[in-house]
């Protein structure tokens, strides 16, 4: 550009592009490590991209504040530019520390600091279009380059930010409205129910045809009534022989008082017999094929994620603030891939393996609740168990792998007769020390209170009787869960055909 030194253009761009290239590697890694998925990869890449784009915008911003410099504009267009990408620059600098040290949930899942970044920076382009037009009024330049370059990345990002800030203003008021609704009245309440008896107990079969097996006429027994709390008002059958997806029209349910006459069962809560289908077996068993099983069936299904966050954790907030478990997920009918509690492929670390200390069995227990919570408060959905026959195949999948040279998924046998090669107790506290040094092995970073020993030991040895006892607990755990509501789980290997899927949900 005319007047402006090499070093006034190289220099922006120059420390602008190494923050980019910073961000960028520290967000590839951090989707490597946390295996992110579904909506929360797509909102880091959507951020990842959205920040090497500002870079080039406030690289243009710098180049006009100087260019005014040079070109003798007034003091005031030299102030309101230098504000501008000050500003700018402001809100880049807060956005490449976040990227590089928050944590995954807070980037992906809040949207309060998103809003905040996005109405920094169009506050910033506004303040840039101000001072441009009064350049253009003292008539000091017809067309340079950096005024033009300026000028077209400006209005770019400016209505690139209004509509991000809106949508994400947008966001967060139904996130606000969601958390405001009154919960529903515990005498009274208007549900969805299926083309069934009204009035009925938690252990009756799902399809109408199972139900007018032995209640065809309507009455039932007095002791299902006082089991189930609910007030047993003769109502008429809603409708014909229906199959378990048809919804009729809402009907009114009248309760009594809070359930309690059997644990486990919810309090407080009135019951939910809208139909609900949920996928409660381990990941990396056939979750998406599931649910594209349940789409293709016209079920409404989500997985894993809604509205970048886990589903888990929108059940676990609802639970806490005294709502029913799908409070703030009830537009679904199928819910897959969302129970599993094992993010990292190391059992006892978090996702990310930020946390490296978290209790393996309280995640079974509080699972396993979880199965417990929907059973109750949805006594007419339906479950299914995703399993395998191939165990191996499983647990090659979740465990991370110390010996890549090795992929346990082709060849088990030698990656067993590896971890037997080192682990073998015969070792010690801290196995075959000659397999640490080895250059064939890989670890995750190290974290500070282990020695490499101690912490190669600990991933690489305990992992598979973890990930086995996982298996097995989760396992046991469901079906007796179940127990005596064997006719709502289905344990299904994913290996066989979908034949047995489609007569469980009385689907073709």
């Amino acid at each position: 550009v005319s007047g402006m030194s090499p070093s006034a253009l190289l220099i922006p761009i120059s420390l602008l592009l190494t923050a980019a290239v910073i961000c960028s590697a520290r967000q590839l890694v951090r989707c490597k490590n946390e295996r992110l998925r579904g909506g929360r990869f797509y909102r880091m890449t959507y951020f990842t991209m959205l920040f090497v784009w500002d870079v080039f915008d406030q690289a243009a911003s710098w180049w006009f504040w100087q260019y005014t410099t040079v070109v003798g504009a007034s003091q005031g267009v030299q102030i309101a530019c230098l504000v501008s990408a000050c500003i700018g620059m402001l809100a880049l600098g807060a956005a490449f520390v976040a990227g590089l040290v928050i944590k995954t949930k807070f980037l992906a899942d809040r949207k309060a600091p998103e809003f905040a970044y996005t109405l920094v920076a169009a506050i910033s382009d506004m303040v840039m279009l101000f001072a441009m037009y009064f350049f253009e009024l003292e008539g000091r330049d017809e067309g340079s380059l950096a005024k033009v370059l300026n000028l077209i990345t400006t209005i770019i990002d400016f209505v690139i930010k209004i509509l991000q800030a809106t949508w994400t203003f947008l966001e967060l008021d139904a996130d606000v409205a969601d958390n405001s609704d009154n919960d529903q009245d515990h005498e009274t309440a208007t549900v969805s129910v299926p083309r069934f008896h009204v009035c009925s107990y938690f252990q009756l079969p799902l399809l109408k045809s199972e139900f007018a097996e032995s209640h065809v006429h309507g009455k039932l027994p007095a002791r299902m009534c006082q089991q189930s709390h609910t007030s047993c008002q003769q109502h008429q059958p809603l409708g014909v022989e229906a199959s378990f997806f048809e919804y009729p029209k809402s009907t009114t349910l009248t309760h009594s008082t809070a359930l309690t006459a059997t644990s486990g069962r919810p309090t407080g809560f009135p019951l939910l017999l809208r139909p609900r289908v949920f996928q409660i077996g381990p990941s990396s068993a056939a979750t998406t094929a599931i649910r594209d099983f349940l789409v293709r069936h016209g079920l409404r299904a989500v997985k894993s994620y809604y509205r970048a966050r886990d589903i888990s954790a929108w059940i676990n907030e609802a639970l806490q603030q005294g709502k029913p478990a799908l409070h703030f997920l009830d537009e679904y009918d199928a819910y897959t891939d969302f129970l599993y509690p094992f993010f990292s492929r190391i059992a006892w670390c978090s996702e990310g393996c930020e946390s490296h200390n978290e209790n393996v069995t309280k995640k079974v227990h509080h699972y396993l609740h979880l199965v417990s919570t929907l059973m109750w408060h949805y006594p007419y959905s339906k479950f299914i168990f995703n399993t395998r026959t191939d165990v191996a195949r499983w647990l090659a999948s979740q465990m991370f792998n110390c010996w890549p040279s090795i992929d346990a998924k082709l060849n088990w046998t030698a990656w067993l007769n590896k971890h037997e090669e080192c682990c073998n107790p015969s070792w010690g506290d801290l196995g075959n020390k000659q397999c640490w040094a080895s250059k064939d092995l890989r670890l995750m970073k190290v974290p500070s209170e282990f020695r490499h020993e101690e912490w190669a030991h600990r991933v690489c040895c305990h992992s598979l009787p973890t990930f086995r006892w996982i298996w097995n607990s989760m396992h046991r755990g469901v079906k007796r869960l179940f127990k005596q509501h064997e006719k709502r789980l289905l344990i299904f290997p994913i290996e066989g055909d979908s034949a047995a899927l489609s007569e469980f949900l009385g689907v073709t």
